[in-house]
């Protein structure tokens, strides 16, 4: 199952790149885009690969993949026009949009949600979670 997870997740990548390659006649290559990532973490691998393998370069384009510390500020570089697309969590695009910012989602690389929560042993249930401290990556984060 996980094998076809990464072969759906470059396929998509190949396809999110060659969408990106197409242009005016005019457009000289290679293009130049920054794509940014907003953890480092195995689901944020794609663009890396991408990279690394030669595929952006494939279909003329120049990508600097870049690292950013959260969803948040992924999102407010790209509404900002510092990158030209970013991996991102839905959640923190669609609250993006809802707060009127004009983005859009164009593919997706998991069909679900890839969050955990990880528990000491003892904890079995849910409710055996009311009342206790839980442990968070950074404010703002998916």
């Amino acid at each position: 199952m996980m094998k076809k997870q990464w072969l759906l997740a470059f396929c998509v990548m190949g396809w999110f790149s060659h969408c990106l390659s197409v242009g005016a006649a005019d457009i000289s290559y290679p293009r130049k885009i920054r794509a940014a990532i907003t953890s480092i973490s195995g689901s944020m691998v794609p663009p890396w690969a991408a990279h690394e393998a030669g595929i952006f370069k494939k279909y003329g384009l120049q990508v600097e993949v870049i690292a950013t510390p959260s969803g948040v500020q992924g999102t407010n570089a790209l509404i900002a026009g510092e990158v030209s697309f970013v991996q991102i969590a839905g959640g923190t695009t669609t609250g993006a949009a809802v707060g009127g910012a004009d983005l859009k989602i164009v593919a997706t690389m998991v069909g679900t949600l890839v969050l955990n929560l990880v528990v000491r042993p003892e904890i079995e249930k849910a409710e055996q979670l009311r009342g206790k401290s839980i442990g968070i990556s950074r404010f703002g984060t998916s």
